[in-house]
């Protein structure tokens, strides 16, 4: 192999995969875009971990294939494609495009059976080739030379051999086999009926193929069994044959013409502009040498206009790089929670309407989870510094970043706990909060080197600043 590689991605699994896992996002104009959202997501993130040189995108097209010309019923009783996700697509596919990446689809052929007939090909030319899918179908392919990637719980993971084996009881390459057996009841794949994933391994074994076993029936022990095999014997064969993926579909394009450039495009700012991404769009900008809109630094430079330094005479430092950011659509609080999942530890901090925690209302949040990595989710500002129009729904903050923070088994470090603690009791007078709290104190020592200076050095153009509560908070009546 020349070390080269291609990632070879299953568009419709990874975006179905998006679409059940992020909720109740829309665009500016009112749509959904949910899937799209989470789909960018994966596909940004795997661009980030592997540079790949190399990068294709495979979608399937409306329509029949070869497969309902075997066995008119394939798929028959797949239900049809939830109608938020099938208006999605075409963005998915927009977001490809504009993202650089190589869509490969053709009629008459499924996307497995492209990504099947890519990975060959890189493997003729002595390239390597990983496959991201969740698709089961797709465990066939994995040979020397040939990988499958799955995205699981915001981590890709390698499936080997090995892990087909301890997952299946087979090899990848008798899975075909296999599934001749057991079916698949979401292709409608009929397999052996009273066969199940359990009887199908042992069955095989011993066996080079499904063929030959069933050339040697009388050789399986069990005589029901036995006698199964005999009366769906075409079924098994029939159902192989369905699951068997196509490594030689006549693509109208090549390996080369993957080859990938990582660089954002104007087009793409404008894309995750469209789609209401904001971050996603600031990031971009920011690659391009562009200043982001509405970005944390005229935030940041709005309030440092209206307040004194705090800086102490004497030599100064040179300010180092931040990547500090204002939370404030559902689609910002999924990102946010994502890295705090994914961090050793973070700090957190409150800003309240009182500096009594018996009469404070929670009025923002702030968190960092790394030298200079840090964010706020701003709940209620009044005045122009934040933006009265344009802040975080504090029940979305909870459903979202509620399950982050209530983790026992995530360091956290918080400033003034006792007052935090009140503070996030008090809303809706639900004292869920309260054993975070608790479990916080026993934390605290494995929060050691938590990057509490991050929180206060990475924003304090924001958080720290001295503005009278009065000109930054909306008004708040007293608890009664």
């Amino acid at each position: 192999m020349s070390g080269k590689r291609i990632y070879l991605i299953d568009g419709h699994s990874q975006l179905f995969k998006a679409f059940f896992a992020v909720r109740r996002l829309t665009s500016p104009q009112g749509l959904p875009v949910n899937a799209v959202f989470g789909f960018a997501q994966i596909v940004n993130k795997l661009i980030d971990e592997f540079h790949p040189e190399y990068l294709c995108v495979c979608f399937d097209l409306p329509g029949r294939t070869f497969r309902n010309s075997i066995y008119p019923d394939y798929k028959a009783h797949r239900p049809p494609t939830p109608e938020d996700l099938d208006i999605q697509t075409p963005h998915a596919k927009r977001f490809v495009q504009v993202r650089g990446i190589r869509i490969g689809e053709m009629a008459n052929y499924e996307s497995d059976d492209l990504l099947t007939t890519l990975a060959r090909r890189a493997t003729e030319q002595g390239m390597n080739a990983c496959i991201v899918s969740s698709d089961k179908d797709l465990l066939q392919t994995i040979r020397p030379g040939i990988s499958v990637i799955r995205y699981s719980k915001g981590q890709f993971e390698t499936v080997d051999r090995y892990k087909v084996i301890r997952e299946y009881g087979v090899a990848p390459e008798m899975f075909p086999d296999f599934q001749g057996l057991v079916g698949d009841s979401t292709d409608n794949i009929p397999g052996v009926r009273g066969i199940g994933e359990k009887t199908a391994p042992k069955l095989l074994e011993g066996f080079a193929s499904l063929e030959e076993l069933l050339d040697h029936i009388d050789k399986v022990p069990n005589e029901k069994t036995r006698e199964k095999l005999r009366q769906y014997r075409e079924a098994a064969l029939l159902s192989k044959q369905l699951a068997t993926l196509r490594s030689d579909v006549p693509l109208d394009f090549d390996i080369e013409d993957c080859r990938f450039d990582p660089a954002p495009t104007r087009e793409l700012v404008a894309f995750y502009a469209e789609m209401g991404f904001t971050r996603l769009r600031d990031a971009a900008a920011h690659a391009l040498g562009e200043a982001p809109h509405d970005s944390i630094e005229s935030t940041a430079s709005a309030l440092d206009s209206q307040t004194p330094s705090r800086t102490p005479p004497g030599p100064q430092t040179a300010a180092r790089p931040t990547d500090t950011h204002i939370v404030r659509t559902r689609a910002e609080l999924s990102d946010l929670a994502e890295r705090l999942r994914h961090a050793r530890c973070f700090a957190f901090d409150t800003e309240t309407t009182s500096e009594d925690p018996l009469r404070a209302a929670l009025v923002g949040l702030s968190v960092a989870w790394a030298e200079g990595q840090a964010a706020y989710v701003p709940f209620g500002h009044s005045g122009d510094l934040i933006g009265r129009q344009s802040q975080a729904d504090i029940a979305d903050a909870r459903e979202i970043l509620g399950p982050v923070f209530a983790d026992a088994g995530k360091p956290k470090a918080a400033q003034n706990a006792p007052d935090t603690r009140s503070t996030t009791v008090r809303p809706g007078k639900s004292r869920t909060a309260t054993p975070f709290i608790r479990r916080l104190a026993r934390t605290r020592r494995k929060a050691r080197n938590t990057p509490r200076s991050a929180l206060a050095a990475r924003t304090s153009p924001i958080l720290h600043t001295r503005v009278s509560r009065q000109s930054l908070l909306r008004t708040h009546d007293p608890p009664s």
